[in-house]
């Protein structure tokens, strides 16, 4: 009886050992991936600053009409290095100004978003101030102008009409 519990117990040892070896996994992967593009964008990007009147009494240019006033447009950027640009231009009137008179007023425009204000201080010159990072932002942009004067000196009598100007605000999208 010994001879046949020797081979049985080998018997059973074995067949654990040739399952495991038998078995076998592998893995594979697919990688997933994507990508989201650094924008920009105005969900609100129009807004009107009505003056009035902009001269005083006199007929010189009243600098209270202009300093101080402001909107807001909203807008977001999703990108880390996004910047703002603020390009202010004068108020201008079609008619010439002769000698002693003006046609322009000048003023310094600041858009302030994300905690960051850019600002044109040279309405004349057409070209926006220096850029601000913004960054990843979501929500409003306060446009305010300051520091106005009329074009040639304030003992200039402001010539009758219309005036119009802008100001330009101008987000770029940066990763």
């Amino acid at each position: 009886m010994r001879r046949l519990l020797i081979p049985a117990v080998l018997l059973g040892l074995a067949a654990p050992a040739m399952a495991s070896a038998t078995v076998l996994s592998a893995t594979g992967t697919v990688t997933v991936d994507g990508s989201v593009a650094a924008r920009c964008q105005f969900t609100t990007g129009t807004a009107t600053i009505t003056l009035g009147e902009l001269a005083k009494p006199d007929g010189t240019f009243d600098p209270t009409t202009v300093d101080g006033q402001n909107r807001t447009l909203t807008g977001w950027c999703n990108g880390t290095n996004s910047s703002m640009t603020v390009n202010a231009q004068s108020l201008t009137n079609t008619t010439a100004a002769p000698s002693g008179f003006s046609n322009q007023v000048d003023f310094t425009a600041t858009a302030l978003a994300a905690s960051q204000s850019a600002v044109d201080t040279n309405s004349t010159d057409n070209t926006a101030g220096a850029p601000v990072t913004v960054g990843i932002f979501s929500g409003d942009i306060k446009v305010t102008l300051s520091s106005s004067s009329s074009h040639g000196g304030s003992t200039l009598k402001m010539v009758a009409g219309a005036y119009a100007g802008d100001v330009l605000v101008t987000l770029t999208p940066a990763i």
